[in-house]
């Protein structure tokens, strides 16, 4: 059974109608404090609109219904049913009433739907001390140290010894740490298991542990904003921790500490009510905005240009302007000191190794949420105790992009190169674009001094931003990856979702050039009016083995592709570089220094699987996360993750990305479109959309709420029909590196080397495969790098390999394997895996299986279709061409079959040839040679068999006909004697005859004889083969019956004749069978 969410129970408290407030600063937290933020009262009214609106926006929530009954065992959630509760229970107080609401937003575990109300944004709740996982490096085990928060120096206030000590136990009530029985007391717990339940109870990041326990453990279980999270449900924590100095086992009770951010002499007045709701009740719902978000509009309005296609797309890039805003809420909620880790990384410019000019900063935004001072001040402290630069040079900053979203770095000695994605939402996307194409150029060029053997893409702590970048990136680092690559998509249909499709629409519609489309998933057309596409109705129901049946029915959109690759820029500086480098980019000034500029292999393979590593951890979210799992599904690289692998999860399935399957929005850009529509009615008179439908503003000012519209399903056959929110890509390895408290924001490229460096040896360990040399210490001077680089140059001794992994060669054709290609055009053949399948895992770490390659012809197996091919039935078939695209650049000339395969410019003449291929094609051809020699002597020995049975039977024949000759010529003697025998008889017994009987009997005889020699000769023309012998004896005979035929009588003559002549037919009978 499913376990469903209890609400949180709000013990009564008195309070006083009197202003309640605070001055900006520390002190601890004490029911006072709660007595206070409890001070202002909730009315029916406010409750009633607040869980209206929620509903409003919610009810476009595309999971509304999933939550009911969701896979694994997560809690279920019916997110209106709370609501009614919520709005039901008798709240006094209006602190309680909005965390209540918090409590059911955050337990959804959605990066991309949280609340917020604004009464409450400067107050935050800290844990006094931090707690650092230390792994033992012999035992594995994890320790656990005391350390520094976000209060300086907290043993000083708290008049304690706990910093560096050993914390073995905490007690989350603030109970102690034993009861009178000395067990465990209710509440306690090791400080691991201490967060990982605080953060499946309250964290609302993600729906994975890892990430959840991971968000807490660097930030949120420490700082906590009372806008988005719960008040503790103590006053105070209790921990046992063994004192450093005396290493005496001691128990402490640590109460919490409460902050104001700014002075607030009154919560009420902080708290303020919209206009709209200031007004008399009648007038509510036609009242407008505020007077002065009016005029701003209308001054707006004034600059707009006169002609309609100017107009509309000024109003397109409002529109856009809008969603920007989204996504940077989003990040100020996820990562909030994200502003200041931009600027520390824009430092690391100064750095790269190609420069660039005029280096542009964006600056801060000033409408951004407050920053926390005090968490600023001790990352700058943690940075100024850390070793912040590296002083060998086998380490180097190669590019960084002018908003430091993106960072190229470099490992000479290993000839590895790495592209830092800070994230996927930069101030220019065209420049976005533009640095990643010439980080990935210069480490596939094999020309340059940057050349990269193999790649890692660090994808740590990156929240996300324009959905389109991942598809574009991923089709340009591996055009080897199956169509297709843009996801499958649909949304709930709901007022709310309404009202923004149908302006994605109307620009749709007026510009599709510019914008993301949805496609039929069988044509590829583009869909207008997306949203009056009728799609499936899913049900989703809960309780019906227990007679408590619960549904929810939600009708979603017709399901279409995801697209935007016309947008894709990337494709046109691959395609156009010459073009693009003289005229777009002199424009911001930017110096380019080129190795290759005829570089035409855009669309080659140049890292094969066992050549990329992707790093990511629980802060992977969104955008981040959509390439992750594309990679995953894909199976073009190996996922390495990042976290607490110590055991507190039991092996859990740890995904690659968070809330990897949705698209965010919120109530704000809601808000911005109504105004928007409001002041250009004319230009959206094609819109067909009511003010009505519009929702109203919250009872509060700056109350927040942001949910999923969009939800993602998987891009291959086994995914497409799963929504990729909920479904597990299982990360290939694992590496035990719990994140400590602060550390995304002291990130520097020596932290980063000794991670990569780690990272890389882990892979080593585990695929068996020999270090190429032994890595020199970060600290220590490299005084033989050259040689590194030498030996390196070498060919690299990997044997190991993921399951499933196929091992192929990047710049000629596998010999063993080419015959295999001959047969299935368009195809890529390697060495697989002894572990063959790639969903094999060990059971004991989930990690994925490993083996070894099989480096022979049994080994050899499919890896891939070439660029523009996907896999159909066995077979490579040209992939569709999608809008924007066209066939020279999805199937390029110059990877279509020929003889070589691979065109002069990407052959690398300094790299000698293997001495395993070497090897590999001698002994083919040993083979080919002793399989012919075996076949010709079998060819002679059947001749010489053959010849040897025919003369036998030649032989054999002409004994056989000697002995019939012989048989005839005895049989003829016989006869003869017998003829003679009765003539002699008859003339002794017969009487003397006249003489016209004499001359009639020689008469007939002379008339026997003729006849005789005629039937003679008649059967020698019908018998071409008869021997001479016989020839010879039957004229023998004729000649002995002429000279005795006067003798003879006349009865006897005719019986003599036939008698000789039936020999002589029998004799023929038998010469014709033979």
């Amino acid at each position: 059974m499913v376990p469903k969410l209890l609400l949180l129970c709000i013990f009564a408290v008195n309070f006083t109608s009197a202003d309640c407030g605070f001055d900006e600063g520390w002190r601890f937290y004490t029911p006072d404090v709660l007595k206070c933020l409890r001070n202002v009262p909730v009315l029916p009214f406010e409750r009633q609109v607040t869980t209206s609106l929620l509903k409003q926006y919610l009810a476009g929530y595309s999971f509304r219904d999933i939550k009911l009954n969701p896979p694994d065992d997560q809690i279920s959630i019916n997110i209106f049913e709370h609501l009614d509760q919520i709005l039901n229970f008798p709240h006094e107080s209006l602190f309680d009433f909005y965390q209540n609401i918090t409590q059911v937003i955050n337990s959804l575990h959605c990066a991309h739907t949280s609340f917020s109300v604004p009464c409450f944004r400067d107050f935050y709740i800290y844990v006094p001390y931090t707690f650092q996982i230390v792994k033992e490096q012999e035992s594995g085990r994890h320790i656990v140290f005391a350390k520094e928060g976000v209060l300086v120096n907290p043993d000083f206030h708290y008049n304690l010894n706990i910093i560096d000590s050993v914390i073995k136990y905490v007690n989350v009530f603030g109970n102690a740490i034993f009861n009178d029985q000395n067990e465990l007391n209710e509440g306690t717990y090791t400080p691991e298991e201490a967060i990982v339940r605080w953060a499946n109870e309250e964290d609302y990041i993600s729906l994975n542990p890892y990430a959840r326990e991971e968000h807490a453990r660097s930030y949120s279980f420490y700082a906590r904003q009372l806008s988005r999270s719960l008040i503790p449900k103590s006053y105070q924590m209790t921990i046992l921790y063994v004192d450093a100095k005396d290493e005496i086992e001691k128990q402490a009770f640590l109460p919490y500490l409460f902050r104001s951010m700014s002075d607030i002499p009154s919560i009420e007045s902080y708290c303020q009510i919209d206009e709209q709701y200031l007004q008399q009740p009648d007038n509510i719902h036609n009242t407008i905005h505020n007077k002065s978000e009016v005029q701003l509009m209308k001054n707006m309005r004034v600059n707009q240009p006169k002609l309609r296609n100017e107009r509309i797309k000024q109003l397109n890039q409002r529109i856009r302007d809008f969603k920007h805003k989204t996504f940077e809420k989003f990040r100020d909620r996820i990562e909030p000191l994200w502003r200041y880790k931009k600027d520390m990384m824009m430092k690391l410019g100064e750095k790269q190794i190609i420069y660039q000019a005029n280096v542009i900063s964006s600056g801060h935004n000033e409408d951004s949420q407050s920053v926390d001072n005090y968490i600023l001040d001790q990352v700058e402290i943690k940075n100024k105790n850390m070793k912040a630069t590296n002083d060998h040079e086998d380490f180097v900053i190669t590019k960084i992009s002018q908003d430091a979203s993106l960072i190229g770095l470099y490992i000479p000695s290993k000839k590895i190169g790495i592209i830092r994605i800070i994230t996927f939402q930069p101030d220019d996307i065209d420049e976005f674009q533009y640095s990643f194409y010439e980080i990935v150029r210069s480490f596939a060029d094999r020309n340059n001094p940057l050349y990269a053997k193999k790649l890692i893409i660090d994808l740590r702590y990156n929240t996300g931003g324009y959905t389109r970048l991942a598809p574009f990136i991923f089709r340009f680092l591996f055009p080897n990856a199956d169509s297709p690559i843009w996801p499958p998509a649909d949304l709930v249909k709901a007022p709310i979702n309404e009202i923004t499709r149908l302006f994605e629409d109307f620009f749709i519609k007026q510009d599709p050039d510019n914008e993301e489309l949805f496609l039929d998933e069988v044509t590829g057309d583009i869909i207008h009016d997306y949203y009056q596409q009728e799609g499936l109705q899913r049900t989703t129901t809960i309780g019906e083995e227990i007679g408590l049946h619960t549904s929810i029915t939600v009708d979603l959109t017709k399901r279409a592709t995801y697209y935007a690759g016309h947008l894709d820029k990337i494709k046109n500086y691959s395609l156009e570089w010459n073009l693009f480098r003289s005229t777009h980019w002199q424009k911001k000034d930017v110096v380019i220094k080129n190795y290759s500029l005829e570089w035409n292999l855009f669309r080659s393979t140049h890292w094969q699987k066992k050549d990329v590593v992707v790093i990511v951890n629980g802060q992977s979210i969104s955008t981040s996360a959509i390439f992750a799992q594309e990679i995953q599904q894909k199976k073009v690289g190996r996922t390495i993750a990042l976290g607490n692998f110590g055991g507190i999860h039991n092996n859990t399935r740890y995904s690659v990305g968070t809330s990897g399957g949705s698209r965010v929005i919120d109530n704000e850009y809601i808000s911005d479109l109504k105004q928007d529509y409001e002041l250009n009615r004319d230009d959206y008179k094609d819109l067909n959309i009511d003010i009505n439908q519009f929702p109203d503003p919250f009872y509060r000012k700056g109350t927040y709420i942001s949910f999923v519209q969009t939800e993602f399903y998987g891009i291959t056959p086994n995914t497409s029909d799963k929504l990729s929110e909920f479904e597990t890509f299982d990360a290939d390895f694992h590496i035990d590196w719990p994140e400590q408290f602060l550390d995304e924001y002291t990130e520097n490229e020596y932290t980063n080397e000794i991670l990569y460096r780690r990272v890389l040896q882990y892979l080593d360990e585990k695929l068996g495969n020999e270090q190429q040399y032994e890595p020199e210490l970060p600290d220590q001077p490299n005084t033989n790098l050259q040689q590194m680089i030498q030996r390196n140059e070498e060919e690299d001794n990997e044997v190991g390999c993921a399951a499933g992994e196929v091992l192929i060669s990047t710049n000629e054709r596998i010999a063993d394997c080419k015959q295999l290609e001959d047969g299935d055009p368009h195809s890529i053949y390697g060495y697989k895996c002894s572990i063959e399948y790639d969903n094999i895992r060990n059971e004991t770490t989930d990690e994925i299986m490993t083996g070894k390659f099989i480096k022979d012809s049994e080994g050899c197996k499919f890896s891939h279709c070439s660029a523009g091919y996907m896999r159909i039935n066995d077979k490579c078939v040209e992939e569709p061409i999608l809008l924007g695209d066209t066939v020279a650049f999805v199937r390029p000339e110059y990877l279509e079959p020929k003889d070589p395969i691979i065109p002069d410019p990407i052959t690398d003449p300094e790299v000698e040839e293997p001495e395993n291929v070497k090897k590999s094609r001698i002994s083919a051809w040993l083979i080919i040679g002793i399989i012919l020699i075996v076949i010709v002597v079998i060819i002679v020995g059947i001749l010489i068999l053959m010849y040897l049975y025919f003369s036998k039977e030649k032989k054999l024949l002409r004994s056989q006909l000697e002995e019939e000759r012989i048989l005839h010529t005895e049989l003829l003697v016989e006869e003869r004697k017998k003829m003679e025998k009765e003539n002699i008889n008859s003339r002794v017994d017969r009487p003397p005859s006249s003489d016209r009987r004499m001359k009639s009997a020689h008469n007939h005889s002379k008339y026997s004889h003729n006849s005789h020699s005629s039937n003679s000769h008649s059967s020698q023309r019908h018998s071409s083969q008869r021997h001479s012998s016989q020839s010879h004896s039957s004229d023998s005979h004729r000649s002995k019956n002429k000279d005795h035929r006067h003798k003879k009588e006349d009865r006897s003559a005719p019986q003599q004749l036939s008698i000789i002549d039936a020999v002589d037919e029998n004799q023929f009978d038998i010469q014709q069978k033979k």
